[in-house]
């Protein structure tokens, strides 16, 4: 059985990669929905982890914006100087790892799972090379905890300076790692909306909560620390201690002396756990199911344009083949399949006058078309293409144009009139697509139409063996196309000539032709000859339709969306964006057994 966090999890990847690559965080909508999934994405997959057989020690995620103090808060946690601080804003640009105590065998392999697509680096690797999903690991086995348990302390970049563009993703994804969060803020930054954004984020899965106020002076600690209080009820967020860290000039004193400090310690040490336990099952469905909406907006509406595309060009298939079945196949005049058949059934028959005559009249009505061509080369050729020359060819010929001029134009109806949106990218995608592409569709079906005629040629030659066999059962009408004159088909053939003709098309319409069939049509024959000619005509329409107009441009035409580059269209598959919406519900109650598959 297929987990439900690897049905959703596929899809939120998936969607979490292809947004970066469409929309690289260039809006803070486009931040803050790369925050969230990068959140989503690293909860299931340390869900999955958590209910498995990986154990890890728990975790203190200590974040906070640039210059706020998090490396000074992680060495008083560790009890030294472990983490690097700096004056420079942006200074710790990946996440590093801490840990104190003794780690239970496949610790660190288990972290590893955990941060299965994230790069693991040297403590020192120089801080300007490193960017998004990059970490380090140290264990201080020297080290008493802090806790009465070992503990991994992790050091975390800012997730607002301008630089931090290139890995502020790197907060919300080790977060979900944490079993406590402390926040680290100074009174400049306290109230900075990324602050705001960014609790509201990682307060989704009621992790114990500590807010550290960093380098405050004498005096204020208790304004600052009622008017941050008051904000974090205002926004709903839980807060699971708060406390007030001096400012120190420097030369003054150290920091890890005070009792600020020591208390700090103290009271974050009180919230860890002995032992992790795996996330709420109902907390990360509330989490996923707040956020899926606006998540998968951009998904439904390139599914729903993909539709609308779908709906138009089989609406203007139909339409382009309805021409063609009503100019030729219902269309007497143009229609000219069963005479064919007819003139084979002739051939057959060999009677005394006319199968001599009609090898005539094919000889002589080309002669002025082979002469013609001769004198030109190859400069010309009748019809100039496949099927020109002959009703059908020429009549697919325009039902192919038609529908070529219609769905230009509705490409044009369909382009949304605000640009810059997924649904204008995506339609304007499509239409640089089509213009580039539709002369090559077009070509392609004119072949097409040239190797279906060819083909058919063999079902109008197997009409005219039916036609034949069905005679011999009717002997009064056979003996009767055998008395025909054979004097009446030369003047036929006289006509012929004198007419222009120049093909089996203007063969069949000469008064000899039109007689022999009025004869057949009569009585029995006449009945079955009409069943022949229904058949051919459905066989044709099912070829055209099978052939032309779904093998070759339906299929060119709908594959058209699935051309489009990286910064057009996400290009989710509708079936994984199913699977995973149908799992959602089923994720609010997680059993071992349904999460492990």
């Amino acid at each position: 059985m297929q987990s439900l966090v690897h049905d959703i999890s596929e899809f939120l990847s998936l969607l979490q990669n292809r947004q970066a690559l469409l929309r690289p965080g260039d809006t803070a909508t486009d931040r803050e929905t790369g925050s969230s999934l990068n959140y989503a994405n690293a909860l299931l997959r340390h869900q999955a982890q958590r209910l498995g057989d990986c154990t890890l020690p728990p975790q203190v995620m200590v974040i906070g914006p640039t210059q706020s103090g998090k490396s000074t808060a992680v060495n008083l946690l560790l009890g030294s100087n472990m983490a690097e601080a700096s004056p420079l804003a942006g200074y710790t640009q990946y996440a590093q790892g801490f840990s104190v105590g003794e780690l239970g065998e496949g610790a660190v392999s288990c972290l590893e799972r955990m941060l299965i697509n994230w790069s693991r680096v040297e403590a020192d690797t120089d801080q300007e090379v490193a960017r998004n999903a990059v970490y380090s690991f140290t264990q201080i086995g020297d080290k008493v905890p802090f806790t009465d348990v070992p503990v991994i302390v992790w050091d975390t970049p800012d997730f607002d300076s301008v630089s931090s563009r290139e890995y502020r993703e790197t907060v919300p994804g080790i977060c979900a790692l944490a079993d406590v969060i402390v926040l680290v803020v100074c009174r400049e930054k306290y109230a900075d909306r990324s602050v705001w954004q960014m609790l509201g984020l990682v307060s989704a899965m009621e992790i114990p909560l500590f807010v550290c106020l960093n380098k405050v002076h004498v005096g204020e600690q208790a304004t600052l620390l009622a008017a941050l209080q008051q904000r974090m009820d205002e926004a709903g967020i839980s807060c699971s201690g708060m406390a007030a860290l001096p400012y120190i000039p420097a030369g003054e004193g150290r920091l890890e002396d005070t009792g600020e400090a020591s208390a700090l310690v103290e009271r974050i040490a009180a919230l860890v756990p002995r032992s992790p336990a795996p996330r709420s099952a109902r907390l990360i469905y509330d989490f996923l199911a707040r956020h899926w909406e606006s998540w998968t907006a951009a998904v439904q509406l390139e599914i729903s344009a993909t539709e609308q595309w779908d709906a138009v060009v089989r609406a203007e298939l139909e339409d382009a083949l309805s021409l063609y079945q009503r100019d030729y196949l219902d269309n007497p005049r143009s229609s000219d399949t069963l005479q064919r058949a007819i003139y084979q059934l002739l051939q057959l028959l060999e009677i005394p006058g006319i199968a001599p005559a009609v090898a005539r009249v094919r000889s002589v009505l080309t002669w002025p078309v082979r002469k013609l061509r001769d004198v030109l080369g190859s400069r010309w050729s009748p019809g100039g293409g496949a099927g020109k020359g002959e009703p059908e060819g020429e009549i697919l010929e325009e039902a192919i144009a038609h529908l070529s001029v219609n769905l230009r134009s509705r490409l044009n109806r369909q382009l949304p009139a605000s640009t810059g949106g997924p649904s204008y990218l995506w339609w304007q995608g499509v239409i640089a697509l089509y213009d580039q592409q539709e002369p090559e569709i077009r070509a392609a079906a004119a072949v097409a139409v040239k190797e279906y005629q060819e083909d058919f040629e063999a079902e109008i030659e197997a009409a005219g063996r039916r036609l034949y066999q069905h005679l011999r059962q009717h002997p009064a009408t056979l003996n009767s196309l055998r008395a025909a004159r054979a004097t009446t088909d030369v003047a036929a053939v006289v006509l012929a000539v004198k007419t222009g003709g120049i093909g089996v098309n203007d063969l069949i319409l000469t008064p000899a032709m039109l007689s022999i069939t009025s004869l057949l049509a009569e009585g029995a024959v006449g009945q079955y000859m009409k069943q022949i000619g229904k058949e051919l005509r459905e066989k044709q329409l099912e070829q055209v339709r099978e052939r032309i107009f779904e093998r070759i441009l339906r299929s060119r035409l709908l594959e058209l969306p699935n051309q489009l580059s990286a910064n057009q269209c996400l290009h989710i598959p509708r079936e994984l964006v199913e699977r995973a919406a149908s799992a959602l519900p089923k994720l609010r109650v997680m059993p071992r057994e349904v999460i492990n598959g």
